[in-house]
Parts: structure tokens; C-alpha cells; sequence
């Protein structure tokens, strides 16, 4: 067996969205194998507890009811973030009609937020994720920290990753910066307590 350190110095090859695209038609990835693509590598998304299973319903049902049809609302969805990285946030608020994306995903400036729920993967969200939505110009994202019952709200993207990050409690009310008039109480996106 080859030690993970010397793994991390041999070159990789990264993927493009166009031969991620031909893997899945080809059936050598499928519905089943749960892989996202994150700047050119083919990454296994976790699997998903109740917590976040229940955030995520609690999180889709709390934006229907405050947008009231303002934006759409995609929930595990593809988006065409970069031609290597085509991740599938937990869910994206988007603008324009449904039938604009019969044939694409939605592209960067077509989203206005981006959720994603931790209940295991808090690192990989704050740190990887976070920094190719800032790349791509994501204006917000928000990552929904499940365990610690709290909000981290990323704002200003920049090549170098967000400038301003803010972790918010489960008191607070959050409005995204598309629909500044639309209150989400932190409470409301959170399972309660066992």
C-alpha cells in the first residue's frame, strides 16, 4: 500500500466537466457512485444522517414559504460552477423560470445563494467549497453547521476565497442579499435538540 503522503506528491490528473459529463453517459459513474466534481477531481459526497436530511427539509420548506416564488429554489441540484467543478449544493437560489434550465444548469451569475447543510462535513464546506464559490463569484453562501446549531454566512467573493465570514447563532435572523426584505430565522432551518 502507497502512505497518503506519498500519494499527495504524484501529479493528478483533473477532470473537466465535458469528461465528467461522458463517465455518467457511458455508465461508468452512475446515479448510485454519489460523486461530485470539485475542481477537477471526482469527489465522494458524504452520506447523508437525519440531522441533515431534516435541515435540508426544514431549509427548503423555511425559503418557499418567506420567497414566495421571488427566486427558484433548487434543492441537490447541478450547477455549472466552472469548466472542472460542477458541485451539487445542498440548495441554490436561482434566478430566472425553471423551463431556462431544461437544457443547462445555472451558471454562477445566475445564482444568488448557495446552502450548504454540515453535519459531517463542515471542513470540506468552510474550506474547499468555500473557496471555489468565491473563485466562480458567488455572492453568499451560507454553510448550516448542524452540530454547533449555527449559521457561517460567507460574503465578498474574491479569487483568494471570501472576505467576510460571520458566524451567526441560533437567535439570529438571516436575509440573503438577493431578497433583503425575506427574514430566515436560524431556529427555524435547525432540527431541535434530542
Amino acid at each position: 500500500m502507497i502512505a497518503p503522503t506519498a500519494l499527495a506528491t504524484l501529479p493528478l490528473r483533473r477532470w473537466t466537466v465535458a469528461e465528467y459529463h461522458t463517465l455518467a453517459a457511458a455508465g461508468i459513474l452512475t446515479s448510485q457512485d454519489r460523486i461530485e466534481l470539485l475542481d477537477g477531481h471526482l469527489v465522494t459526497m458524504s452520506a447523508k444522517g437525519r440531522p441533515h436530511i431534516i435541515a435540508l427539509r426544514l431549509l427548503a420548506q423555511t425559503f418557499s414559504n418567506a420567497l414566495q416564488n421571488q427566486r427558484l429554489i433548487f434543492l441537490q441540484d447541478p450547477i455549472a460552477l466552472s469548466p472542472t467543478s460542477e458541485p451539487e449544493p445542498d440548495l441554490t437560489l436561482v434566478q430566472g423560470q425553471e423551463l431556462d434550465y431544461l437544457q443547462r444548469h445555472p451558471q454562477p451569475h445566475e445564482i444568488d445563494l448557495i446552502v450548504e447543510v454540515a453535519d459531517s462535513t463542515l471542513k470540506t464546506d468552510c474550506e474547499v467549497k468555500s473557496l471555489l464559490y468565491a473563485q466562480a463569484g458567488i455572492a453568499e453562501y451560507w454553510v448550516v453547521d448542524v452540530a454547533q446549531r449555527q449559521v457561517w454566512v460567507f460574503r465578498e467573493p474574491d479569487p483568494a476565497g471570501y472576505r467576510s465570514r460571520v458566524i451567526y447563532g441560533p437567535t439570529a435572523q438571516l436575509s440573503p442579499l438577493a431578497c433583503p426584505a425575506v427574514n430566515i430565522p436560524i431556529e427555524a432551518i435547525l432540527p431541535p435538540l434530542p
